[in-house]
This record gives structure tokens, C-alpha cells and sequence, in this order.
């Protein structure tokens, strides 16, 4: 199956699903350089999931992706996690829902009576262990299970007498398990472990259970099944491959399942059931090979339940399994087609979120898997939850990052279908065509595409291998929960300061590198020779990866530690701490462990005091190194590896500035990135491998997006030096093209290319500007007064369902109370009648006329009119009119609008607690919007304002491209010189991150979406003192969808 990189979003499939407006965003899709599509059913969907009606739409959209060649890529749930087909696997099976286990715990003493209620479910153990000298004695317990019954926990008055003498009753409810036991004499620790199902599951209440092959086996016939007897025909072709969503063994932290205990015993030989409460609290010398075997077993129940049976179902059907979801041990990731993470949730100014502690979103973790389970591609489901602000800017650097990282191939999250009323507030923003700067996501679509089919076609140079520690997490439970946070934390530390410190690794599954060739001193593995392994703190490795250590170690491979050394026993293997002992000479391995594990803290008065060498105590050649902290690890890194790429600044490395390099032939790529807002000089040095020193090297600085330039260098027999300016958060993706012909080379001095003479000006955009703009001002009507009848008081909300609006404003209602017979009462939301009310004030009305009142469709809910100083309007004088997007509802309200105040009542008789004014109202118009103490005011524009305050400026609330224009002098130095050729024009404004079209006296010079904001035009475009400058700057939809803007000093939103 032919593949590519690049962008391919979540298509949200949230609204009504029309069929010519299917068709017509696959048309804008194409337009903008997106190559595919994932159909992602979502809250808001009106077609019936699974129906034949759905996969008639979902046919719509293959037909037109046919017709403008766009990928089709599925997704296997409605909404999310991915298992259960919509509800339809639990409801057609009760039996697979998942469970989860609850621990009670007490210690007693008798003769006495514990008694204790316990949580409904099926009893897994019970059992009392005594206590002896003040120790759990684990070998001996008592069986309690006889003690435990049934209870119930709330007592229940009603009036549902069945007589007329008597009226009055009482029950009891809310079913529990109950243990009263007669404790003997002595100290005892009770123990009892329950198997409960796992309830309150986001939008399914219950979940099923993913270690159940049947429950798996059923998903599939009821999702993907389905699929193919409708597109079969496709599978391959336009439809290429399917993806599964944030499904694990649940729950996540302590993962259950009814078919868990048989498994454990047939794959280790105990019972699980005898030592569950390993999994809580320490049990004796046992207790980390218990735990180790248990997450073992799960990890391997998951990967035969879900992924295999998910994968051998796409193989067989030509389709690709693709997805994210948390990963247990890394190598699970070989199971997927495309393996991915769920990552890149930023905006510019934090701090770039690479290699984070969870493996969910560590881009190194799963482009490391691609890597060695030769997948095509690594993913990454960017961009949820950022909010309407999101920029192009903001989506260029986190696929920057992401890149760096090994990420290649991009599912944005989300394309929404429609932005109507609450659908607007799953996980925002939407990308697509409903934001202003949708015009310009090609630049975005040709940028992620170039540099990553260039990752996808070249292999990236790397020499480190760093050790995934899953075991040590594994094992980190119970009594050392805290310690699982630590090591991940630890890991992601580790990973940073490579990175920062431009040494690239892969990260190694210990089941990978148990089968790797160490032979030589280096580790083979597919072919490829790695120098140097780093350890990060263990607690514990597995039998196989130690020996295969142990042999590396002997054999003269290359080891750098750091913090903690494996000594626990989680499998046959006993001799860990002799081995490392024997390494390390006069430091004790177990004190090593017992400081790590106390989180004691070690100071080092230098880099290089803490670094144990293993030379001192063995032969001189060993490479051993241990280090005790981790910012001492470059130290030792860099005593054992060459950088393949330097960047420096201030005489050391340069931690803002990341960079990878990829091989293709004779060419080398490098890929640098400045993830900071700060403008940075930099030294960058690439060495040369031994074959092309004495060659000549063509060095470019490729076309993404500034431009192409040869860059010039100076050439040594170790690499080639220069320098770079980077602006806040650019990045480079150079070429470093070798001359074969050989005959003029120099091996040293200064390469340089003759380039058209370019001058530079810094274009000053401070100051007062002519503002206009193409589109419509507008009002947002989002702050109301609420007056409920029969509650007295006025509340002010914001726009949201009435339940929430009662909640958060804590109005009185009055309660009704829905009645069962012999069972709970629960509390129902009654009808209500509300009335909103909001206040505006108009000057100069005849020259802003006409004034339109704009709304989503379903943004009011329930029976209800609006009042515009009194005058009626009904739903019905509403009509479709594009405003801000093609399902607008807009009415004029002109001839009811008066000088002064005005006032706008939205009533409403809610049925539902999900009715009332859920998403705001809005004023267009050609207007100036201010605020004149606590009433917004409208009146005829003033056309005048500054490009970094658009509050200032009268547009508040605004959506769309706003114009900047004004004359003013864009002088030459007076030596530029008369060949002068090109100008090179720059913002540097910090502020300024959307994305901005540059107009020279009438000329359009381009368009850019993030920094460095430059443009290369024609000298010849300007007149000396007299120019008019005009900027076309597309917002996003924030101010006007949540009526807030987003600050960049203090990296937040902030209402206007």
C-alpha cells in the first residue's frame, strides 16, 4: 500500500451530516494540501451510528474523496475510547463489562467484632494474616470470606401505603457487601479484595473489558465488520486503514479482568488470587516478582486480545491498524501499522513538551518503536483542548518539536463538521475552514509534508540506545507507589538532557535488546550498530535483557548509568548485586538503591566528581560509567560518543535549539529547531563522515517556508562550522549535498557562494494604522442576567445549559423528586421559566445601520422568543445567512434598535435540563464596539487603531481578517549598494503570532503564518520615503466565540 506523511485530521462528525456539505469540506480540504481525513463520529452526530443511514454518509465521502484524491481513513468508535461499537459490545453482553478490584484493609486486634461495610461486588479474598513481633505473617492467614454478606446502606421513608389506614413506609436501598467477624486473640491484618464492576466511565457509564478476547472478538464483528460488508471493495484503495483511540487495559493503574487469574497461573505457576495483596502492600520477599508477573501478564493479555486480534483483522482486509493509546511497555507498538501517541497540546511561549514522562506522549518512545518494528511512519494526535486562540504559528512549532522527536505523520484534532452552539466546546479548536487563517493552511500542509517525507525517506543518524525502565515502574506499587512518578519523571529528564545536549537516541524495549547481537562491543540490532547504552534509574531488569547486559558489559560494550542500579529479583536472576558491585568496586550497589528509593539527594561540587569508572576496578579497557545525578550524563556521554551535530552559544551547548540528523545516500539532512521566543546567534558544527573529508560539500538551507540560501562554512578534517540567526521558534531544514568530483577541493578555509545583493529593514509596526476590515464588526452577547419565576433575585451567567447555570450561579430552584416504589428517590430538574437579560447602548445609529442579531442554530434550547427592547422575535423570523459561517442565523433588528440603551430578553420555558441559552448571541455590523463602564457601546467607526491591541482598536469581539494599512518610509542603507537586487523585509513584534499577508505599494508579497515574519521582495517595489504598507493579519476565533484574548506575557487567556 503506497503511503505518504504529512496531515490527516480527526473529521468530526458532529451535526447533521448533509450530503452536498460533505461533499463541499472534501472540496476545502483538498484545496489546502490535505491529503486524507479520519471520519470520527463525535457528540453533536444526528445520524444513527452503525445505521444504514451512516454508512451512506460515510459512502458520500468516499465518492468525493475519490474525486479529489484524498485519503479515507476510518475510526472504530463513537464517540471514544475505542472497544465498545457505541455501547453496542456491553449491551449485547453484559458479561464482558469491565471490573476492577477494591482493597479494604485494616489491622485488629482481639477478642473483638470488626465489622466494616464493603463495596458491592463479588468477593475476590478475604483473609486475616497475624501479626507477629509486629510482622505481617503472610504464610498462615485465615480464610474470613464466610464473614461477609449482604447490606444495605441508606434507610428510605415514602408515602406508598397500600391501605387507606396507612400511608407511611420504610425500605432500605443502595445494595453493599458487608463482613462482621469475630476476631480471635491477637493482632491480625485483614485483607479483603473485591471484584467490582467499573461504573461512571465517561460517555458509557460502563466499559468492556479489553483482556477478554471475546469481548474484543465481538467489537470487532459489530464495528468492523460492518464496514466491510458496506466498503470492502475500498479497503486499500481509497479507504487505507483504520484507527483505534485510547483504549488499555483499564482501569489504567491497577488493570482487572474475570479471565486475568487463569492467565496469570498458566503463564508463571502460582495463583494470583493468594497474592493480590502484593499489588497494594508489601508481601514478603516475593512481593516484586508478584508484581512484576502481574503487570507481565497483563501486558500480554492486552497485546493477545485487543492488538493482535485488531491487527490480523486490518491485515487481512488491506486496511492499516493505526492509533494511540497508553502504552503499557513499548513493545506493544510493534502491533500497529503506524504506531502513535497522543502529544502537542501547547501554544508558543510554554515550554515545548518533548519527551514527557507519560508514554502516551512521548514522540521519542514511538518513533523509536516505528524505527525498529519498521513501520512506516510514527503519529501523533495533536492540538485538543488549546481553545479557539490556536494560530498557525502555534501548530507550526509543536510539529516542530514533534519532528525532532521522530513524530511524521499528524492527525490534528480536530476538523469539526459544524462549531454550532456547544458543539464548539469538544476538546477545541477546530482547524478547518471555520477559522479565519483557514486560507492559509496549505503553507502548513506543504511545510509538515516536506519535512517529513524527507524524515520518512531518509534514516536518522544515531549511535545511543536508552533502556525503557517499564520493569522498575512495574514494580513501583503499594508501598512504593510514589516511586513509579519518580522513575518516569527521572526517564523524562534523562531523555531531555540528551536532547538538549545534541546527543540523539533510540529508546529500546530490554525484550529488544535481549535479542540484539552484542558482539564487537556494540549492539546490533536490524542491521544497525549502536555505540553506547544508557541505563536510566532502574530498580529491576528482567533475566533475559540482564544476561544479554551482562554480556555487552563483558565484551567491552559501552554503558553510561544514572542514579540507580537493578538489584531487585523479579525473575530467576539473583546476582544482580554482585555483578554491579564488582563494577562499581568500593560503593555498595544496595546503597546506591536505598538512597534512590528515599529520594535522598546527592551534590555534586562538579560534573565529573560523582562519575564512577569502571577502569579503576577491572580491566582499563571496561566502559562502564555510573553517574549519580543525571545533569552530570552529558559528561559522560560525550567521554564515549561524537555529536553528529553541535549547536553552541555562549561557548556551550545551546538547550533551545534542538536538532536530528537523517542520512539519504550521500546526502546528510538536519533538521534545527528554536523552541524558544528568544532570538538566538548560534555556532553549529556537523562532523564528516571519514569517506567525504576530503570532498566538497554543497550547504543549503532548504525552501520551508523563508526561502532557500546557501549557507557558508568552514571545513576542517573533523566537520563543518558556521553560524545561524534564529528567530523565535524558526527552524532550518538543511541539505548537505556532497560533491563527489573531487578535484577542487579544499579541505579547510571558507566556502562561500555569491549571492543577488539583499538589504534588510526591521518594518516598525507600532503606532496608530487605518483599520478596516472586510467583514462585519461584531457584539458578542455572552454575560446575561437570569431571572427564574418563582425564584426570587437575578443571577448573572454565562452560556451554558440551564442545569449548569443553577449550578454554578447556586440558584434556589425548587426540588421534584422522581419516586420508585421501595427505592431511592432522586432528585429530577424541573421546567423552568426563564427570562435573559442584556443591555447595550447604539451612537450614531443611522451610520451603522443595518444592524443584524446573529446565532448558531440550537443556541437557544427549549419553547423560546427574544424581546428586542420589547419587540417580539421568533424562531421563525430567523434565516440561514452566511455572517461568520454558512449555518448562521441572522434577523435585522434596525427598526427596533434605538440611541441609548437598548435592551435584548431571550425567554425561555426550558423541558430539559439541557435547555435554555446555551451558546452566546451576537450583534454585526459596521460599527465600533467599546465599553463605557459596564455596557458595551456601538457606534460608527473611527478606522484608526494599532496592530497588538485589537480591544483598542473597536474590535473586541472579531473574527476575520482585519486591514492595517498606512504610509510611511522604508529607507535603503546608503551602502546597499546600485546592484541591489532584492530587500528583505521583517517583523519582529514578539506579540504578533497570526498569520500576516504583506502589501508593498499594491504589490502582494506573500503571506506568512509564523516566524520569522520576512519577506524578500523587489528593490525596485519601494519609493524611498513614501510607501503605503498595508497588513492583512487573519485572527483566530477566540474573541469572538469566548470573548477573551489571548495574552502572551502572562500565557493565558484573558477576557476582554
Amino acid at each position: 500500500m503506497s503511503f505518504s506523511s504529512g496531515i490527516r485530521p480527526f473529521w468530526f462528525w458532529n451535526g447533521d451530516m448533509d450530503d452536498q456539505e460533505i461533499a463541499e469540506q472534501i472540496r476545502k480540504m483538498s484545496e489546502q494540501g490535505i491529503k486524507g481525513f479520519f471520519i470520527h463520529p463525535r457528540q453533536g452526530l444526528k445520524v444513527p451510528y452503525l445505521s444504514n443511514e451512516w454508512f451512506h454518509k460515510v459512502g458520500v465521502a468516499v465518492d468525493s474523496a475519490k474525486k479529489y484524491g484524498l485519503e479515507v481513513w476510518l475510526y472504530d468508535e463513537y464517540p471514544y475510547p475505542s472497544g465498545v461499537s457505541g455501547g453496542e459490545v456491553i449491551l449485547g453482553h453484559p458479561e464482558f463489562e469491565a471490573k476492577m478490584l477494591r482493597c479494604n484493609r485494616a489491622d485488629v486486634e482481639g477478642p473483638s467484632v470488626f465489622e466494616s461495610d464493603l463495596p458491592w461486588g463479588q468477593v475476590v479474598m478475604a483473609k486475616a494474616y497475624p501479626i507477629v513481633n509486629d510482622n505481617v505473617d503472610w504464610d498462615n492467614p485465615v480464610d474470613i470470606s464466610e464473614y461477609i454478606g449482604i447490606g444495605y446502606l441508606e434507610n428510605i421513608f415514602q408515602m406508598s401505603g397500600l391501605t387507606q389506614y396507612n400511608r407511611k413506609r420504610f425500605f432500605t436501598g443502595v445494595s453493599a457487601r458487608k463482613v462482621v467477624w469475630q476476631v480471635p486473640k491477637g493482632k491480625w491484618h485483614v485483607c479483603i479484595i473485591l471484584q467490582v464492576t467499573v461504573e461512571h466511565f465517561k460517555y458509557f457509564e460502563k466499559f468492556v473489558d479489553p483482556l477478554n478476547p471475546k469481548a474484543v472478538a465481538y467489537f470487532i464483528q459489530t464495528t468492523h465488520e460492518k464496514y466491510r460488508e458496506h466498503f470492502g471493495n475500498e479497503f486499500g484503495k481509497t479507504i487505507k486503514g483504520i484507527f483505534t483511540d485510547e483504549i488499555t487495559a483499564f482501569p489504567n493503574s491497577l488493570p482487572w479482568s474475570t479471565v486475568l487469574p487463569e492467565l496469570f497461573e498458566r503463564l508463571n505457576g502460582y495463583s494470583l488470587i493468594d497474592k493480590l495483596p502484593a499489588l497494594f502492600e508489601r508481601m514478603g520477599k516475593d512481593t516484586d516478582k508478584t508484581r512484576y508477573d502481574y503487570w507481565n501478564t497483563v501486558t500480554e493479555a492486552f497485546i493477545d486480545s485487543y492488538e493482535v486480534q485488531v491487527r490480523d483483522w486490518c491485515s487481512a482486509n488491506n486496511l492499516m491498524y493505526v492509533g494511540e493509546k497508553p502504552i503499557i511497555r513499548t513493545k506493544q507498538l510493534q502491533y500497529f501499522h503506524i504506531p502513535g501517541i497522543d502529544a502537542g497540546h501547547q501554544k508558543v511561549g510554554s515550554k515545548a513538551n518533548i519527551v514527557p514522562p507519560e508514554y502516551r506522549a512521548n514522540g521519542k518512545m514511538v518513533s523509536s518503536a516505528a524505527h525498529f518494528y519498521n513501520k512506516p511512519a510514527a503519529l501523533c494526535e495533536c492540538f485538543h483542548s488549546i481553545g479557539w486562540g490556536m494560530t498557525l504559528q502555534d501548530m507550526k512549532w509543536t510539529f516542530d518539536w514533534l519532528m525532532l522527536q521522530g513524530v511524521n505523520y499528524f492527525v490534528p484534532h480536530a476538523f469539526f463538521y459544524t462549531t454550532d452552539a456547544l458543539t464548539k466546546h469538544d476538546a477545541p479548536p477546530s482547524s478547518f475552514y471555520q477559522m479565519p487563517y483557514w486560507s492559509s493552511m496549505n503553507l502548513l500542509s506543504e511545510y509538515a509534508g516536506k519535512v517529513a517525507d524527507i524524515m520518512a525517506n531518509s534514516s536518522r543518524k544515531i549511535d545511543i540506545l536508552v533502556l525503557d525502565p517499564v520493569s522498575s515502574q512495574w514494580t513501583a506499587m503499594g508501598e512504593k507507589h510514589h516511586l513509579r512518578e519518580k522513575i518516569k519523571k527521572d526517564f523524562s529528564q534523562l531523555q531531555r538532557t540528551l536532547l538538549e545536549n545534541h546527543f540523539d537516541y533510540y529508546i529500546i524495549d530490554p525484550e529488544l535488546l535481549a535479542e540484539a547481537d552484542v558482539t564487537g562491543g556494540c549492539i546490533k540490532i536490524n542491521g544497525e550498530s549502536y555505540k553506547l547504552l544508557v541505563l536510566p534509574p532502574l530498580l529491576n531488569i528482567e533475566d533475559k535483557p540482564y544476561v544479554k547486559l551482562k554480556e555487552y558489559i563483558k565484551g567491552g560494550g559501552k554503558v553510561v548509568a544514572c542514579g540507580c542500579l537493578p538489584v531487585e529479583r523479579i525473575g530467576c536472576m539473583d546476582d544482580q548485586a554482585q555483578f554491579w558491585n564488582e563494577l562499581l568496586g568500593e560503593t555498595d550497589v544496595r546503597n546506591i538503591y536505598e538512597s534512590y528509593i528515599k529520594d535522598e539527594k546527592t551534590t555534586e561540587c562538579c560534573d565529573i566528581c560523582n562519575v564512577i569508572e569502571a577502569g579503576k576496578c577491572m580491566q582499563e579497557n571496561s566502559g562502564f560509567i555510573f553517574v549519580r545525578n543525571i545533569s552530570s550524563l552529558p559528561v559522560a556521554v560525550e567521554r564515549v560518543v561524537e555529536r553528529d551535530i553541535s549547536v553552541t552559544a555562549d561557548g556551550k551547548e545551546e538547550e533551545n535549539i534542538l536538532a536530528a540528523c537523517y542520512c539519504h545516500g550521500e546526502k546528510k539532512y538536519y533538521f534545527l529547531v528554536n523552541l524558544s521566543g528568544k532570538e538566538i546567534k548560534a555556532n553549529v558544527r556537523v562532523s564528516i563522515a571519514d569517506t567525504q573529508k576530503n570532498l566538497s560539500h554543497e550547504l543549503r538551507s532548504l525552501d520551508i517556508g523563508y526561502g532557500e540560501d546557501y549557507i557558508a562554512y568552514k571545513q576542517d578534517e573533523n566537520g563543518l562550522s558556521f553560524e545561524m540567526n534564529f528567530a523565535p521558534y524558526q527552524s532550518y531544514l538543511l541539505e548537505d549535498n556532497v560533491n563527489q568530483a573531487s578535484a577542487n577541493v579544499q579541505p579547510a578555509g571558507d566556502n562561500k557562494h555569491t549571492e543577488a545583493s539583499t538589504a534588510k529593514i526591521n518594518l516598525d509596526i507600532s503606532g496608530l494604522w487605518e483599520v478596516t476590515s472586510d467583514h462585519m464588526n461584531a457584539l458578542r452577547l455572552g454575560d446575561w442576567k437570569l431571572e427564574i419565576e418563582g425564584v426570587p433575585g437575578k443571577w448573572s451567567v454565562d452560556c451554558c445549559p440551564i442545569i449548569d447555570q443553577v449550578a454554578d450561579g447556586g440558584i434556589p430552584i425548587p426540588i421534584k423528586l422522581k419516586k420508585y416504589f421501595g427505592c431511592p428517590k432522586e432528585i429530577e430538574f424541573p421546567p423552568l421559566k426563564c427570562k435573559y437579560s442584556i443591555n447595550f447602548a447604539l451612537e450614531g445609529l443611522d451610520e451603522i445601520k443595518p444592524i443584524l442579531l446573529v446565532m448558531e442554530p440550537e443556541s437557544v434550547m427549549g419553547n423560546w422568543h427574544i424581546l428586542v427592547n420589547g419587540h417580539p422575535v421568533y424562531p421563525a423570523d430567523f434565516t440561514r445567512t452566511h455572517v461568520y459561517l454558512p449555518s448562521n442565523l441572522a434577523v435585522d433588528i434596525s427598526a427596533y434598535v434605538k440611541a441609548g440603551l437598548n435592551e435584548i430578553n431571550v425567554v425561555v420555558n426550558t423541558s430539559e435540563k439541557h435547555d435554555g441559552l446555551v451558546n452566546p448571541l451576537y450583534v454585526f455590523g459596521r460599527f465600533e464596539v467599546y465599553r463605557n463602564d459596564d455596557v458595551w457601546m456601538l457606534t460608527s467607526p473611527r478606522k484608526e487603531g494599532t496592530v497588538e491591541d485589537l480591544t483598542a482598536a473597536g474590535y473586541p469581539f472579531f473574527a476575520g481578517t482585519v486591514k492595517y494599512k498606512r504610509s510611511m518610509e522604508l529607507s535603503l542603507d546608503e551602502n546597499s549598494g546600485s546592484d541591489l537586487k532584492t530587500v528583505e523585509i521583517r517583523i519582529s513584534e514578539p506579540y504578533l503570532q497570526d498569520t500576516v499577508s504583506l502589501y508593498i505599494n499594491g504589490h502582494y508579497a506573500g503571506t506568512r503564518a509564523w516566524s520569522p515574519y520576512t519577506w524578500k521582495v523587489p528593490a525596485e517595489w519601494l519609493n524611498g520615503k513614501d510607501n503605503v504598507v498595508e497588513l492583512h493579519i487573519a485572527t483566530t476565533l477566540q474573541r469572538l466565540f469566548e470573548g477573551e484574548y489571548f495574552d502572551h506575557l502572562q500565557h493565558r487567556y484573558v477576557k476582554v
